[in-house]
């Protein structure tokens, strides 16, 4: 089926929920329509692999699924290395390497359509890999014995069911899947109030989902496995869980966006009060003012509308924050550089592929982000002196 749509990679998707919610089981129903392999001790993938071990393996579940068990942060062996290959997956391209000849060694890259489950979702602050990945919350579910049950009955009778489904796919007009596509790509963009920059991603992810399950029951009721009261039932559940899915997940890409979040943690910070924006009126100042510590940290200085961050102090300061909210900031200073300049958020740069702004404020040159004032919008800033004479009156100590 993804063949026969234009312009949409393979897709992945995650199971969420908390230990015991059936994440696992529902990964081995779902392996059962490749056969009773998985069933066996110790043979599903886990996540506690490496990298590389993940891609090399995942080669080779080309247009299968590839599944990942037990997903967590603890477990994780390099968490930056994990997403890679979830990146590299949807792009279909692996991590090029040289060997110590300078050949180029074999680039693997999973192939499959990853489904994993686990209990916590490894893309926070990752919009870009989490709008390419579906998510499923299975905390959001009640179990379903009587179900169970009947797909425990006839678990042996799943790998019967595939070689026809793929038979009936391949007969389809491509023209016809295609416009289905596109039809519930469009209904999908409907419930969206506010476009945001991975929405559209998000809307040809879940859209295919939606496809991919409609033309299913299609088969099923065409099979008479299924009749056509049960054939709508299943088309209405399933279309309702898409939407509220899409829907959520548009908004959890949204407030991922790494340059976002560092944005908003700063206001924040200057909001609480313990921390301040010093304003200066031009790029030197007097001595004075170049050995003067305030009372409450600064996280850099304001001059003609540009707020001079401090970047390795804000990157430190952003992730405290995040971390007491129980979120997860892990970004180098490179990286939200590139994010803030790809945004528009940077006022000025130097041409040096760093994305920041040497320039002399206090004593000393230093490397600063240079924020640009509709970023952060009208913040309070604190002079220079007036801050320095609060600060005297409160201690009694001079300032240097």
């Amino acid at each position: 089926i993804n063949k026969k749509i234009t312009d949409i990679n393979n897709i992945g998707m995650q199971m969420i929920g908390s230990s015991g919610t059936g994440k696992t089981t529902i990964l081995d129903f779902c392996m059962a329509f490749y056969g009773s392999r998985f069933r066996k001790k110790g043979s599903m993938p886990s996540a506690s692999y490496t990298a590389n071990k993940l891609e090399e393996e995942g080669f080779y579940f080309k247009d299968a699924i590839y599944p990942i068990s037990d997903q967590k942060l603890s477990i994780l062996a390099h968490r930056s290395a994990y997403t890679r290959i979830f990146q590299n997956a949807y792009d279909g391209a692996g991590r090029g390497r040289l060997r110590s000849d300078l050949s180029s060694a074999p680039t693997y890259f999973i192939r499959g359509n990853i489904l994993v489950e686990g209990e916590n979702d490894v893309f926070e602050s990752e919009a870009s890999t989490s709008a390419r990945f579906l998510k499923v919350d299975i905390d959001d579910f009640q179990k379903n014995t009587d179900a169970y049950s009947i797909l425990m009955k006839n678990y042996d009778k799943f790998s019967g069911i595939l070689p026809h489904f793929i038979q009936w796919s391949l007969n389809m007009d491509n023209t016809e899947v295609q416009k289905l596509w596109e039809e519930h790509r469009s209904s999908l963009m409907t419930n969206i109030r506010a476009e945001q920059a991975n929405t559209h991603r998000c809307a040809e992810n879940y859209a295919f989902n939606l496809t991919c399950g409609i033309l299913f029951f299609k088969w099923a009721l065409e099979e008479d496995i299924i009749t056509i009261v049960e054939h709508d039932n299943y088309v209405a559940e399933l279309t309702k869980q898409v939407v509220t899915s899409f829907v959520r997940a548009d908004m959890e890409t949204a407030s991922r966006d790494a340059g976002d979040m560092f944005i908003v943690a700063i206001a924040e910070l200057l909001a609480s009060g313990k921390y301040v924006i010093l304003s200066t009126t031009s790029d030197k100042t007097s001595k004075n003012e170049d050995h003067y510590v305030p009372q409450k940290e600064s996280l850099g200085y304001f001059n003609n509308d540009i707020y001079y961050l401090i970047p390795g102090l804000c990157m430190a300061k952003a992730s405290d924050y995040y971390k007491s909210l129980g979120i997860r900031f892990e970004h180098t200073q490179s990286e939200i550089g590139k994010l803030l300049k790809q945004k528009g958020f940077l006022a000025e740069w130097d041409m040096d592929g760093r994305n920041t702004k040497s320039i002399r404020i206090t004593m000393s040159t230093m490397r600063y982000f240079a924020v640009g004032a509709h970023a952060l919008g009208k913040l309070s800033v604190v002079e220079f002196r007036d801050q320095m004479t609060e600060d005297m009156e409160a201690t009694n100590n001079v300032p240097f």
